[in-house]
């Protein structure tokens, strides 16, 4: 449960208002504790939550992120202690100075606009992460990908006091997170339908108990 104290700990600190949801980090977590992740691309590193939960699993895993916000740089800066000087971790400003392979966790935590880069840092296997319900990265890698199995999974955990978000009453709930399998096998298509129902009666349940 690692996932939770790193929540905490960046609910603290300026511009905790844009990182991604413990339920996220959660999700996060259980792929990379998978064993199958050795290489993960973030779209938008912020004030560094995501690739202080990485580094924080202890896996070995290699990551680069990008980030041209100005303020999210010198957090990052800040709040990962000289984490970008270990092989293990590089900070970019645009998709143009990554020089790595194929990766096998990509996620989305922020706005995407180069399809043709997309494309060429996935695998078949590679899985898509997209925090939050940003529809519109959405919509655009199911674009990329039309036959890709995506499922946008939601929780009844409510956001907690320590939460910067605690006070969203409209949606008192933890934002949820979208899970993209790119190949076409048997094994996904069961992932894909299990996802599915676990979303819907999810969606039900948290109209009951709003």
């Amino acid at each position: 449960m690692i996932y939770k104290s790193v929540f905490k700990k960046f609910s603290q600190l300026e511009g905790s208002k844009h990182i991604a949801s413990e339920f996220a980090l959660k999700g996060i977590e259980n792929l990379i504790k998978s064993g199958q992740i050795k290489t993960i691309f973030e779209f938008g590193a912020g004030i560094g939550t995501i690739p202080y939960l990485i580094a924080s699993l202890n896996t070995k895993c290699f990551y680069t992120g990008t980030e041209s916000n100005e303020f999210c740089i010198k957090s990052l800066n800040t709040n990962l202690e000289g984490m970008f000087e270990s092989h293990l971790f590089k900070l970019i400003h645009e998709c143009s100075e990554y020089d790595g392979g194929k990766v096998d966790l990509l996620i989305i935590d922020g706005k995407i606009s180069n399809k043709s880069f997309i494309k060429e840092i996935c695998h078949d296997n590679t899985l898509i992460f997209i925090e939050g319900d940003r529809r519109e990265q959405r919509e655009l890698i199911s674009k990329i990908f039309p036959n890709a199995f995506i499922n946008f999974k939601l929780t009844i955990r409510k956001n907690k006091m320590y939460s910067p978000f605690y006070r969203e009453k409209a949606n008192p709930f933890e934002s949820g997170f979208t899970i993209i399998r790119l190949k076409n096998s048997s094994l996904n298509m069961i992932k894909f339908y299990r996802d599915k129902i676990d979303s819907f009666i999810t969606y039900k349940l948290r109209k009951l108990i709003k």
